[in-house]
């Protein structure tokens, strides 16, 4: 989808630029190779919500197979931030900040919601391991990521399933996952 250029941070917030921006980062997201239309986006949704055992898979208008996508996926708003390394006048959280949207598949355990997201954003497991987690739900006071749940076996539909549309994901990275 072509996505109009904007001159500032604010423009990029814009509903003509983020959508078809959003829209881009999901079939990069979903892995696929070529772009697809709407409607073919909408026959793999139904392709999932069915279960497709034992039925043939569909075939594109080029050929190419349709790939499910392998179930229910959500959507975290992160916003992930290089932290400073500790030294005298630096202060964590300063430094470059990016904000992108990342599909979850919701049986990801919520306790790797962190790495996940960061792998997905393409920085090494190295980074991901070394990195703390914020969540912040609508206007509520931003908790870390280990404090909402003792349950170990916790997926991330437990926790955010209901209010995904309100989280923002806040990563900090150390200066030595860098």
């Amino acid at each position: 989808m072509l996505v109009p250029t904007v001159r500032t941070n604010l423009g990029k917030t814009a509903f003509k630029h983020a959508a078809p921006t959003a829209w881009n980062n999901v079939q990069k997201e979903l892995k696929l190779s070529d772009g697809i239309t709407m409607g073919e986006f909408r026959s793999i949704l139904k392709d999932r919500e069915h279960d497709t055992i034992g039925r043939s898979p569909r075939n594109r208008q080029n050929g190419n197979q349709l790939r499910p996508l392998g179930g229910l996926m959500i959507p975290v708003c992160c916003v992930v931030e290089h932290a400073g390394g500790g030294a005298a006048g630096e202060c964590e959280g300063h430094g470059d900040r990016h904000a992108e949207f990342v599909l979850v598949h919701k049986d990801v355990l919520f306790t790797q919601l962190v790495e996940t997201a960061l792998s997905a954003l393409g920085y090494s497991h190295s980074s991901a391991a070394q990195a703390s987690g914020i969540i912040k739900v609508g206007r509520w006071k931003p908790m870390p990521v280990h404090f909402l749940t003792d349950a170990p076996e916790a997926t991330v539909a437990d926790m955010l399933l209901d209010v995904y549309h309100m989280v923002t994901l806040r990563i900090i990275l150390h200066r030595s996952a860098w």
